[in-house]
């Protein structure tokens, strides 16, 4: 029996068309905030320098804030790409005018970094202990964190094992997979808060016994219907951390440039065409159109490809860097989106054909992934799910449904040889009258075992 499986109906699709205009490039400013009411990890001074010195190589500026003055105007914020909330703690640093001011600008595109005790400052409502409760947009849009209390961490000295999410995310580019790091790494379960509209970057392996010790995020992320962005990190409670950890100083460098490029001068056009997966068939195509001609453009995806348009994909997300000849370069991603359904067929022998040349045989198609209702016809023009008295051959079925769809399955319905025999002498008679003579029979076709009724 041999069983063959194609789709064969494609009608539905669809194409979307949008421009990216990838940002990167180009000087821009970050504040530096650092105000606490909470424990103060003394680390304001060395953050600073940290910042100060990755934009002095890296074209950025920084502005220090150690009282929340910036944020009494809204105007102030908007000169920057990214607001740094650099181990700040409590929940009564801001005013009201000055909340207000900071949530306009991340509804009108700003970015946020939050760093360590960032997680502790305007704890949730919803989170146990005190000092909580006073502001939950921040913990809900910016932090996405609020760590717990009694206990709220491991020891600051902790050494233990960071690593990447899946698919990664830009901040943690060139940073080793797995990570072995000194920390204080804080606690979410059992009375913190993690917001689950932020997508993970980092997580910490086991720390300990404690269902609180379980593996958890130490980094997430989240894009603002505005187009801003919110990184935060859990790490960074030691001044070392600032001073001399290099690889924890390239993290932030690349979470913050990440966290910048939406307010950054545009150096990348694309248009966009997006094509759906119909049917299922892996018919989904992604063709990206650099409207710069001047620039030389290179595309890596995710998934291994280097062309500008890939095409044969299944429903999904696909990420791809764009980066031209001056070295700008950007990450983005795409989805396809699945059109119609995926219909499969699949054909099984209900009645073997046991006898060569009987038209006994029946044959069942069983129908999976319609959208919606379907219709059968098989090539001997019968449209039930199941078929009787045929004969050997080959049989089709072909599905349809409504939305566009459709599959297709073949299967061969095989029959026995006919039986035929072949009688010989095995032993002739010795003498006239006696009885020990013997013959022998062999049967072949048909199937076996046989049996013989002699005359």
């Amino acid at each position: 029996m041999k069983l063959f499986f194609s789709p064969f109906i494609v009608l539905a699709f669809s194409l979307q068309i949008q421009p990216i205009m990838a940002q990167c490039g180009g000087p821009f400013r970050v504040l530096h905030y650092t105000e606490t009411t909470g424990y103060d990890h003394n680390t304001r001074n060395v953050s600073l320098a940290m910042f100060q010195a990755l934009g002095l190589s890296n074209g950025f500026g920084v502005t220090h804030d150690n009282s929340g003055a910036y944020f009494s105007s809204l105007d102030s914020l908007s000169e920057f790409a990214v607001i740094i909330f650099s181990n700040t703690s409590g929940q009564n640093g801001l005013d009201s005018l000055q909340r207000a001011n900071l949530r306009s600008y991340i509804e009108s595109g700003g970015s946020y970094l939050g760093i360590h005790a960032a997680g502790d400052t305007y704890r949730h409502s919803s989170t146990n202990g005190n000092s909580k409760g006073s502001w939950d947009w921040y913990a809900e849009n910016l932090s996405g964190a609020s760590v717990r209390q009694g206990p709220s961490h491991t020891h600051w000295s902790l050494v233990d094992t960071l690593f990447h999410a899946i698919p990664a995310h830009p901040s943690v580019q060139s940073i080793p997979d797995p990570w072995v790091k000194q920390e204080e790494f804080y606690y979410w379960q059992n009375g913190g808060y993690l917001d689950s509209a932020f997508a993970a970057a980092m997580f910490v392996q086991n720390t300990g016994n404690n269902s609180y010790d379980s593996s958890r995020v130490m980094a997430h992320y989240k894009v603002h219907p505005s187009g801003g962005r919110s990184f935060y990190t859990a790490l960074g409670h030691a001044p070392v951390n600032f001073t001399s950890d290099t690889t924890f100083r390239r993290f932030i460098l690349q979470a913050l440039l990440w966290a910048a490029e939406p307010n950054l001068p545009s150096s990348i056009a694309v248009q966009t065409s997006i094509t759906s997966d119909s049917c299922g068939l892996a018919t989904g195509a992604i063709s990206l159109v650099p409207q710069d001609s001047t620039s030389k453009y290179s595309f890596t995806w995710m998934h291994g490809d280097s062309l500008a348009s890939i095409s044969g994909l299944t429903a999904g997300t696909y990420v791809v860097e764009i980066a031209d000849s001056a070295g700008c370069s950007v990450i983005d991603s795409f989805e396809v989106q699945a059109s119609g359904s995926g219909l499969l067929a699949q054909l099984q022998v209900v009645q073997p054909i046991l006898c060569a040349g009987d038209s006994a045989g029946s044959l069942q198609v069983t129908v999976s992934g319609a959208a919606s209702a379907f219709s059968i016809v098989w090539s001997n023009g019968e449209t039930d799910s199941v078929i009787t008295q045929l004969s050997a051959g080959v049989y089709s079925a072909f599905i349809s449904d409504t939305s566009g769809c459709g599959a297709s399955a073949s299967i061969t319905l095989t029959q026995p040889a006919a039986i035929s025999s072949t009688l010989t002498i095995s032993s002739a008679i010795s003498c006239f009258g006696a009885n020990d003579g013997a013959l022998a029979i062999a049967a072949s076709g048909g199937m076996a075992p046989f049996t013989f009724l002699w005359s």
